[in-house]
This record gives structure tokens, C-alpha cells and sequence, in this order.
């Protein structure tokens, strides 16, 4: 499925980091039942290991800034700071809770929780390995779709923390080469939404 809203195309650099227009024209947009079947059967978008964490609230973020940034100290105060990642991944809890970032990488979590609770549907994330362990992207990344997300609010975040945009075929791509931006545009997303809910 693909539509925005006419008012949300034309966004052009409303909000945007100078010299960076949001192209928001032809994203795809998921429908409940594309959403369930990922669900089901574990795979979205090229993700095979795809988890629906639609259920995270502000809260969560809140919870998700605070332990990213305590792990994020751990490993980079380390000796071998791909060596504490590697070792807190294999001691992850089953649970998708906080303790375990709900299995999303650490540096990107709070950044993807910050998509989910302002209401767009991540499907991907990676830290591409800054911390020093392998992964599957060569740089840090969050893809997701917009959804009900206001585009006035990613473009402030956007601005604000110097994190990158770009439309894949209607998919939007967070990135970075550092991990620093996805945590300032947490925060950011965290603020927003806290004011909101007042």
C-alpha cells in the first residue's frame, strides 16, 4: 500500500536539517493485516528475524534511554568494547523486556523505541558494528515506515540531532556513521512526546 496525506508530501524542508528536504513522496505504508502476517511469520521487509514491538509506549523509551546509556558506558569503558557487546548478546534474556533492549541493538534501541512510541513501524535496525562486535550493516541504521508518525515532529528530530533520511522505494532509512545522533534524537523524540502527553 502507498498514500500520505497532501499537506504531509509537501512538508519539503519544514523542519528539516538545513539543506535537507524530507522527501516523503510514495511511502509504502503498512496495512494491520501486512502487520499481523509479519508477526506470524517473523519476516518483514528482508528482515528474517523481524519482531513486532508496536506495544512500546513512552514509557518505554523513558526506560530504554536510561539503559542504553548505562550499557553504552559499560562496553565503551571496557577493555574490549566489541568483546562486552559479544557477551551482553549471548546472555540475553528470552523476554523482550528493557533489560534486553527487546533484542534491538545497543545505540540504536532508544532511537527505534523513539519511532515506535511517536507512532511509525520499524522493521530493521542495526549499530553496524561501532562497538566493535560484527554486524550485518556496515554503518548504523533504523529502517521503518512513517505511518502515523507526524512528519513535522521526524523533521525536528531530525534537525535537532543531525541523524540522516533517506526514501528507499518508500521505506525511510535513519543513518549515521556514529551512534551519538540516534541518542540526541531519542531524547528529542522523548521530549516531544512527553510534552504531548500532558
Amino acid at each position: 500500500m502507498v498514500g500520505m496525506a497532501d499537506d504531509d508530501q509537501q512538508m519539503g524542508t519544514h523542519g528539516a536539517a538545513a539543506g535537507q528536504a524530507l522527501d516523503l513522496t510514495g511511502l509504502a505504508v503498512l496495512s494491520v493485516a501486512e502487520i499481523e502476517a509479519a508477526e506470524d511469520e517473523g519476516f518483514l521487509a528482508g528482515n528474517q528475524e523481524y519482531l513486532d514491538l508496536s506495544f512500546l509506549s513512552v514509557t518505554d523509551l523513558a526506560d530504554c534511554i536510561s539503559r542504553e546509556d548505562q550499557l553504552l558506558g559499560q562496553f565503551r569503558g571496557a577493555p574490549d568494547s566489541g568483546a562486552a557487546e559479544r557477551a551482553f548478546l549471548a546472555n540475553r534474556e528470552v523476554q523482550d523486556d528493557v533489560e534486553a533492549l527487546w533484542h534491538l541493538d545497543v545505540g540504536v534501541a532508544a532511537a527505534t523505541v523513539a519511532l515506535i512510541a511517536s507512532g511509525a513501524h520499524p522493521f530493521l535496525s542495526c549499530n553496524g558494528g561501532v562497538l566493535g562486535a560484527h554486524h550485518s550493516r556496515p554503518h548504523p541504521l533504523v529502517r521503518f515506515y512513517l505511518q502515523n508518525l507526524a512528519p513535522r515532529h521526524l523533521g525536528d528530530w531530525l534537525a535537532g540531532s543531525g541523524l540522516s533520511l533517506s526514501n528507499e522505494e518508500g521505506i525511510l532509512v535513519l543513518h549515521a556513521e556514529r551512534l551519538e545522533p540516534f541518542s540526541v534524537f531519542a531524547r528529542l523524540a522523548l521530549e516531544t512526546l512527553s510534552e504531548n502527553d500532558r
